[in-house]
């Protein structure tokens, strides 16, 4: 029987430093993969089509009982940066086929409008920041293929839903793939820059994902050490 992991999605390699030394390294079909003990961590890339290909071909090669996307995200409707938001509810901003009255706005075809995170997941995600000390806040999350800022926010779409407090390019992808082949699926997102710094949000990202790297890899760690079955 094939062994179960856990998959851990990572979009970039700057979001985490750990890897090199804690994890054991398998190629497969150009793609590298992490291992320690049950957990697998993998690079999906930035956007849509690259989070869902590389989970695709992820579920292909090994047997997973859950996977969790982490990463930083854009903060909006309230959220502060470095603020750590578990997302209950994944949905598109950019996705508008309501020509077909059957659908709603952000719901692609034949999917539903939101892909609900797993209780599971969520349950142990909560209990790794809880012994790391990390506060978490609760939210849905909003995938993007752009680069959200104050000259192009408006031509998204619910983008003033208030319960939307992280903006990404990935997590809807990893939910609706994981959704299609029924595993188990959550995410965290850390805020890395918002909207209220309205010359350049990207160099509050810069001057913030060396905090973030070094907090994605104190809960990778973590989740390492936990000895994770369901």
């Amino acid at each position: 029987m094939k062994n179960k992991y856990l998959a851990i999605a990572i979009a970039c390699d700057y979001e985490v430093t750990l890897i090199d030394s804690n994890f054991d390294q398998i190629k497969i079909d150009n793609q590298t993969y992490f291992i320690n003990n049950n957990i697998i961590l993998f690079f999906c890339g930035v956007g849509k089509v690259s989070a869902a290909s590389s989970l695709t071909l992820l579920i292909k090669n090994f047997c997973l009982h859950g996977i969790i996307n982490i990463g930083s995200c854009l903060g909006i409707n309230g959220a502060n940066a470095l603020d750590i938001i578990l997302g209950t509810a994944i949905q598109y901003g950019d996705v508008d086929i309501t020509a077909d009255s059957k659908y709603k706005i952000n719901q692609m075809v034949s999917q539903p409008k939101y892909f609900y995170t797993s209780s599971v997941l969520n349950q142990l995600i909560n209990q790794v920041l809880v012994d790391l000390d990390q506060p978490i806040s609760f939210s849905k999350i909003m995938t993007i293929d752009s680069f959200v800022t104050t000259k192009n926010i408006n031509k998204f779409n619910e983008i003033n839903d208030q319960e939307v407090q992280a903006i990404d390019m990935e997590a809807c992808a990893l939910a609706q793939v994981a959704n299609n082949f029924k595993i188990k699926f959550s995410v965290i997102k850390i805020v890395s820059d918002t909207l209220l710094n309205q010359v350049n949000n990207h160099d509050d990202f810069v001057n913030n994902i060396q905090f973030i790297a070094k907090l994605i890899n104190k809960i990778i760690t973590k989740f390492c050490l936990s000895n994770i079955f369901f």
